[in-house]
């Protein structure tokens, strides 16, 4: 499941680590060259429901932060596989902050 979200953005990503047993439910933490990290998880232990099951996180240098169109809060619940596709092509778009302010490369 986890390896199927990261397919198309394989060039953008520079390891990333599975652990299938995170609390109650599978956890995926993929680290970008552009130096951003994300958490998802999903199972019981994660914000979501049956249909929406994953949570995610957007980390940069070590801290959990929002970004604008992406993550709007430390952490995003009830997201569909989709969703969660879709995050992680932006995140990987992602230039490093030169300020607080997150921006994406268009």
């Amino acid at each position: 499941m986890y390896d199927i979200m990261l397919y198309e953005i394989k060039d953008a990503v520079e390891k990333y680590d599975i652990q299938e047993r995170y609390y109650m439910g599978p956890r995926m933490y993929v680290t970008f060259k552009n130096g951003y990290e994300v958490s998802i998880i999903a199972g019981e232990g994660a914000y979501g429901t049956k249909n929406m099951p994953f949570e995610m996180a957007i980390i940069y240098d070590g801290e959990i932060v929002s970004v604008p169109g992406i993550v709007e809060h430390d952490v995003e619940g009830y997201l569909t596989q989709d969703e969660v596709v879709e995050k992680l092509h932006n995140v990987a778009r992602l230039l490093p902050p030169q300020t607080k302010e997150v921006m994406l490369l268009t």
